[in-house]
């Protein structure tokens, strides 16, 4: 007897819907979508925000108003989409970290380690309020998910997937525990991960932090656009020889006082090849193009017992943005959001 075909139960719309999504999915996450009732629930009913005004705190005559929603979180952001879409600035949002240790629940049930759904109920979870958020956010908004390796991986994917790949502004890595978790095998771990998107990259913008006291004593130098401090403008380490980047390697002439500067072949000029002390064909840090734009600003040259070298300069006015690695629970709000008008 023939084994029966696993689709000869479904029907034309199921077959059609299926052939639909194979055609559509080239590349990306794929999951089980598993229901969830508080979602099914706003088909039916429409969540309403009653005020406890018992629990109002003011300090001036008046404030700016701002409100604490204490509920399900589905149903505050499916309620906020009525009164507040497309108007929110910034959202931050800290998941469920998934881990196993029934600290977050699914329909009602907690969700272990053993649950075979696990990973797609999570997904599920979090598709259904990142779309919701998405749809709160101003052109100029930006969102911002707190998160651990747990769903790292699945996540990135889905926030691509939602927001777009090209809106991507940032992966962070905050390390919260330089000690790491002790009771870890293998690697301890001592970092978390903050994902930053935009609604729409060509509009958003990441304001700037005021650089520490240790960070600003390091310009020591200046000139007519402000502080600065030097790095070689020849690279070293990965991806820094000849062979990793071609378009990178070029001579630069140099005039006999070290007052003129150029990619453009002169005669009698100084030859400076990107080669450091070993020998080694390295590679500058911008192309050629990009150093007769920018040499009269950022490139300084030193004659250091009789070695040339060269110098980017490192702006203070310039460097005030936060990098991918912080440190501290407290940074996960250091990230300010700047909408535009």
């Amino acid at each position: 007897m023939a084994n029966k075909n696993k689709y000869a139960d479904l029907s034309r719309e199921q077959l059609e819907d299926k052939l639909e999504r194979l055609e559509r999915v080239r590349y990306g996450l794929v999951w089980k979508d598993k229901p969830e009732d508080v979602a099914d629930q706003c088909t039916q009913e429409l969540p309403v925000l009653v005020e406890d005004k018992t629990k109002e705190i003011r300090s001036a005559d008046d404030p700016p108003t701002h409100f604490i929603i204490e509920g399900d979180n589905y149903h505050a952001l499916y309620t906020l989409n009525f009164t507040h879409q497309k108007k929110i600035d910034v959202i931050y949002i800290d998941p469920p970290y998934n881990t196993g240790n029934k600290s977050w629940k699914y329909n009602n049930n907690y969700v272990d380690k053993e649950d075979t759904y696990r990973h797609s109920k999570w997904l599920s979870f979090t598709n259904k309020r990142l779309r919701l958020c998405k749809t709160l956010l101003k052109n100029t908004g930006i969102i911002i998910c707190a998160i651990d390796d747990y769903e790292f991986a699945g996540l990135k994917l889905l926030f691509d997937q939602i927001f777009g790949e090209q809106n991507r502004l940032g992966t962070l890595t905050v390390v919260h525990n330089p000690g790491g978790r002790q009771d870890e095998k293998f690697f301890p771990t001592a970092h978390e991960y903050m994902l930053v998107y935009a609604k729409n990259n060509t509009k958003a913008e990441i304001g700037t932090l005021n650089l520490s006291k240790d960070k600003i004593s390091q310009y020591k130098d200046a000139d007519i656009y402000g502080r600065y401090k030097l790095r070689g403008y020849r690279r070293s380490g990965a991806n820094s020889r000849k062979e990793d980047r071609p378009n990178l390697f070029y001579p630069i002439y140099i005039s006999k006082n070290y007052g003129v500067l150029t990619a453009q072949y002169k005669e009698g000029y100084i030859t400076l090849l990107p080669i450091d002390d070993k020998g080694i064909e390295r590679c500058w840090r911008w192309n050629a193009e990009t150093f007769e734009e920018e040499k009269e600003k950022y490139i300084e040259i030193k004659n250091i017992n009789g070695e040339i070298n060269l110098y980017v300069k490192e702006r203070e006015n310039e460097n005030t943005g936060e990098k991918t690695k912080l440190f501290g629970i407290n940074l996960n709000m250091r990230l300010l959001a700047v909408p535009q008008n």
